[in-house]
């Protein structure tokens, strides 16, 4: 699906499958196991590269919450959560509704002060 994603181009039945597993995994982050953690974030790292379409980069937010929520502390954040905040950055300057923006803005802000109780973010 990751792939998929990649190579949607906004086609809109390559954007389904992606666009549905974010709301699937959002769904199921309550019964996550501890042990996917770290292969569910690199889904969401592949959902929110600029390569892929603003669907389903948008669709990748609400699993990212959830995720932050449940599962902030988890050593898995360590490797992923630079690109993850890179690619909310880099979606965030393509959002123009407020809401969406605030949406985006909000877990930057989430990411970011995660890392700096961590210290292991750098710019």
């Amino acid at each position: 699906a990751a792939a998929l994603a990649v190579q949607a181009s906004g086609q809109a039945p390559c954007l389904l499958l992606p666009v549905r597993l974010c709301l699937v995994i959002r769904s199921w982050c309550g019964d996550i196991p501890s042990q996917a953690v770290p292969t569910v974030l690199q889904w969401m790292e592949t959902f929110l590269q600029e390569r892929c379409p603003k669907a389903v980069r948008l669709a990748a937010l609400g699993p990212l919450r959830e995720l932050i929520g449940r599962f902030s502390d988890h050593e898995a954040w360590a490797q992923s959560q630079a690109a993850l905040i890179d690619g909310c950055m880099a979606l965030l300057a393509e959002l123009k509704a407020p809401e969406v923006q605030w949406r985006c803005l909000n877990l930057v802000h989430l990411f970011l002060s995660e890392e700096a109780e961590s210290g292991r973010y750098e710019i």
